[in-house]
């Protein structure tokens, strides 16, 4: 009886369990069917806002008629968008007209696109001041990444442009019937919109990207080109972890869309189709994404309102950008200490030589005696000529204070059939220049250029050719970041004690000329030199007149660090040669 009734109460358990597993399980899918319907319907609403904030193709359509294409002599230079269609006022990135030249009167310049089909010539452009004044910043501070190795010094490279923004002056009337060929403007969005950008704020691009045009058909198609994408960020030139504390100095706006020569000037449209910003360049690390560069449109407001530019590059960007560049050191207080461990004979039993360029302490208490000097190229020349001044043989002795006699000579020198010369086939900018040595002494002479110029890795290489007067050879050696020669100290009282130094660029960074030179100097026995001394060798730099020949450049030596070639081509002599006149005669 017992064991029944225990039976019964095991069976009305099971199925108590099983009903409560049974409704456990219903309330869990009904649950589940409610939970996923929610998703669902919160995902109709995300995709319902989504669409709506997608730019309609109405609105671009319509914007595609102000947007033209910039050329320079015919040539693709970038595009720019129409701001004010009577007065023919358009807005571009400041990179695209930086380098017209309105002066000349062989160039052409003009804007064109294929709803009109007929060029406007450009009368005039106005640059933000701002994009020069951080190029000069930056260039003229050289910051150093302190982590590279004081061997192998590197300067931080940076890239991003500031202040990327312009305005174009164009003749908008048709010659012809006097009609303005103008697209309409396009609104600029309002400051306070402006400051509300964040990521993921749907954006489009309109531009003329080099990439799906050629130079055959360009003026004929003139067609634009339409993308969409998202804002990715907003940040502020010289980007760094920490956020700027005022967003006006967030002008930058990063975006999910490619950006190709071309395209820098176009506009960049909001949903509603406002311009908020004026595609400036690419993301160019190794490991980019993709992503492209604007300038926020705010810029145009600078230009266009009386005052603006200065008082916010006074009061708001420069101080940001100083701060920000403090961050690093500079190359003239490191690059010196870095040549001396270089070079100097040092005991590291009693001195340890750095590794890194952070650890190294510099203080007033030098061992050496340095003197830096900002100099700036001349324009470039497809070959220069050194005259060798001091290998020119005279029967002539020049008589002290006889000046009628001093000219003679002179005349003589100039109009000589053969001058003794060193003569460099390559294309490039020049400078020249000579200082004393003191046979005691070690001598470093170095050259670094510091460059914002997004197809170099910071800085321009330099090539350096030498000799000490009196010599028939003059060394070349390879381009480096930081190019510099050891002259050791020598006791030879015949040799004479002047040294000649020539610097060449290649195509690098040419919207700065401006480079920086020295000569560092120390006994012999590493005792500290006499102050004033590299200074007063410095003094006596006197550069020479650098000659442009009218001619072709064959076998020109490329050494460039990134495609280094046969070092033997880097690393030469050039011997001294008879040059005559119609050799360098322009």
């Amino acid at each position: 009886m017992n064991i029944q009734k225990y039976g019964a109460v095991a069976i009305i358990s099971m199925l108590a369990l099983a009903l409560l597993v049974s409704e456990i399980a219903r309330l869990s899918t009904d649950r589940g069917y409610r939970d996923l319907s929610t998703e669902l319907a919160e995902t109709r609403q995300i995709a319902d806002t989504a669409l709506k904030a997608v730019i309609p193709g109405e609105i671009l359509k319509e914007a595609d008629k102000s947007v033209y294409m910039v050329l320079n002599n015919n040539e693709h230079y970038g595009a720019a968008f129409v701001i004010d269609r009577d007065r023919g006022v358009l807005a571009t990135a400041a990179h695209v007209v930086a380098e017209l030249d309105f002066d000349a009167n062989e160039k052409e310049y003009s804007v064109l696109n294929r709803h009109t089909g007929k060029p406007l010539r450009i009368r005039n452009a106005k640059i933000h001041s701002g994009y020069e004044r951080f190029r000069k910043l930056v260039e003229t501070y050289q910051p150093v990444d302190p982590d590279s190795s004081i061997r192998s010094p590197r300067f931080f490279r940076i890239f991003d442009m500031a202040h990327d923004g312009a305005l174009l002056f164009v003749d908008p009337f048709d010659p012809e019937t006097g009609e303005n060929l103008l697209g309409p403007n396009l609104p600029l969005g309002n400051e306070e919109k402006l400051l509300a950008l964040s990521a993921g704020d749907p954006v489009a691009s309109i531009g003329f990207p080099v990439d799906t045009l050629t130079a055959n058909v360009m003026e004929e198609s003139a067609a634009s080109r339409i993308e969409r994408g998202v804002i990715s960020s907003m940040i502020a030139p010289i980007d760094l972890v920490e956020r700027s504390k005022d967003p006006v100095a967030n002008n930058l706006i990063v975006h999910r869309m490619a950006i190709a020569p071309g395209n820098s000037g176009g506009p960049l449209l909001d949903k509603d189709g406002d311009i908020v910003g004026i595609n400036s360049h690419a993301s160019y690390s190794g490991f980019s994404n993709g992503d492209g560069l604007a300038q926020r449109v705010d810029v145009i407001y600078d230009l266009i309102t009386p005052y603006l530019e200065e008082d916010r590059l006074e009061g708001v960007y420069f101080p940001e950008w100083t701060t920000r560049l403090n961050k690093w050191p500079k190359a003239d207080d490191l690059f010196p200490h870095a040549l001396y461990y270089m070079y100097a004979d040092i005991d590291e039993s009693e001195i340890k030589i750095p590794e890194k360029l952070k650890d190294i302490d510099v203080s007033d208490d030098k061992p050496f005696e340095v003197a830096i000097h900002k100099v700036e190229f001349p324009e470039f020349a497809t070959r220069y000529i050194h005259f060798a001044t001091d290998l020119i043989e005279t029967e002539k002795q020049k008589k002290e204070g006889d000046e009628d006699e001093e000219e003679e000579d002179d005349d003589a020198w100039k109009e000589a059939k053969n001058r003794p010369s060193f003569l460099i086939e390559d294309f490039g900018q020049y400078y020249p220049y000579s200082f004393l040595l003191r046979k005691d002494r070690h001598y470093v002479f170095f050259a670094y250029d510091y460059a914002i110029d997004w197809e170099t890795r910071g800085y321009c290489p330099l090539q350096l050719y030498h000799r000490r007067r009196g010599e028939t050879e003059l060394q070349s050696i390879r381009q480096r970041q930081l190019s510099s020669i050891h002259v050791k100290p020598d006791s030879d009282s015949k040799k004479i004690n002047v040294y000649e130094v020539i610097v060449q660029r290649r195509l690098c960074g040419i919207e700065n000329n401006e480079f920086s030179i020295g000569v560092l100097s120390w006994k012999a026995d590493n005792d500290a030199p006499a102050k004033g001394e590299v200074q007063t060798a410095l003094q006596s730099i006197a550069p020479q007149a650098v000659l442009q020949v009218a001619s072709s450049i064959e076998n020109s030596v490329n050494c460039h660090a990134r495609t280094l070639g046969d070092p033997a081509k880097c690393e030469r002599s050039i011997k001294v040669r008879n040059m005559t006149p119609e050799l360098y005669e322009e």
